[in-house]
């Protein structure tokens, strides 16, 4: 699986030179409009890093990197600006947190590739994956291991499962799970709920571990075998 990357730049040259570069290294998504951007993060949609122009317009890079560490969806991947302007007041406003990076456009195309790939590890080190017996999460990428094999999931199955990870072996009732996983304001229909639970269940079958459901009660991730 590629490592996924979200460039913003408003100068279409500047992408297709990017693209060129690192299109065999990176799965690449790119965007001309912040605003157009920042709803691809309001869509779920989880990248390993975001590449972020600095001068744009509607909306400078350093104001979309704020709005996308605010936003829910945002899963502290880096946040990396490629900017041709060497000012050091514009690099250190950029650089307010260890998850961002401040690369000059006057960097070669190839080198881009390693400092990216660099960033994305130094900031793995800082997030602790989730290990539960043959289940591996990654929380930055939001990704799921199943027997070393990487496993299709999305972001809301991602949070239940890591809510019902660290609650192993209890019955937590559903509106527990809900209140977790949505927040106090959404409101969660039964059968949306189920159908979370039930494709998340069947993904989790090559596994050592389910999910089970207590009428009544409500869920439990347990071993298989174990069910009371």
């Amino acid at each position: 699986m590629k490592t996924t990357l979200l460039y913003v730049d408003d100068d279409d040259l500047k992408i297709d030179d990017f693209l060129s570069f690192l299109s065999n290294d990176f799965d690449i998504t790119t965007q001309t409009n912040p605003l157009e951007a920042l709803a691809l993060i309001n869509q779920g949609n989880v990248y390993d890093a975001i590449i972020l122009d600095i001068m744009m317009p509607e909306m400078t890079g350093l104001e979309l990197a704020k709005k996308i560490e605010e936003n829910i969806h945002y899963n502290s991947c880096p946040i990396i600006f490629r900017s041709g302007y060497n000012d050091p007041d514009i690099a250190k406003e950029a650089l307010t947190s260890s998850s961002r990076e401040f690369l000059s456009s006057g960097i070669p195309l190839h080198e881009y590739s390693l400092r990216i790939k660099n960033k994305i590890e130094d900031n793995l080190k800082l997030i602790p994956l989730i290990e539960k017996g043959d289940l591996l999460l990654n929380q930055n990428q939001q990704r799921l291991r199943i027997k070393g094999d990487d496993v299709s999931i999305s972001q809301t199955e991602f949070k239940i499962l890591r809510f019902l990870i660290e609650k192993s072996g209890e019955i937590i009732p559903r509106d527990d799970v809900i209140k977790q996983v949505w927040g106090d304001d959404f409101y969660v229909t039964s059968n949306n709920f189920n159908t979370h639970v039930s494709n998340l269940r069947k993904k989790l079958d090559p596994s050592t571990y389910t999910i089970l459901t207590y009428k009544g009660k409500g869920i439990c991730f347990c071993k298989k075998g174990m069910e009371r």
